[in-house]
């Protein structure tokens, strides 16, 4: 099981505040990246006033990975 982030800053890395955060019941790290990828996605056309800007898969210790790219990379 892994938990998404919505994050709000310059990049998934070092976000600037969690705008929100559930739970993903998969097993796939590729499941739950391209859920949190529709989540982030939906939650910017939906809720702009959020401010989301990229999401992260977190595991049971660490952040695995994220997204969208950062525009520097």
């Amino acid at each position: 099981m892994f938990t998404i982030e919505l994050t709000r800053g310059p990049n998934w890395r070092a976000p600037v505040e969690i705008v929100d955060d559930r739970a993903c019941a998969t097993e796939s790290i590729e499941a739950a990246a391209a859920e949190a990828w529709h989540w982030l996605t939906e939650t910017q056309r939906n809720l702009p006033t959020r401010g989301a800007s990229h999401y992260r898969v977190v595991g049971e210790h660490e952040v695995l990975c994220g997204g969208p790219p950062d525009d520097a990379g």
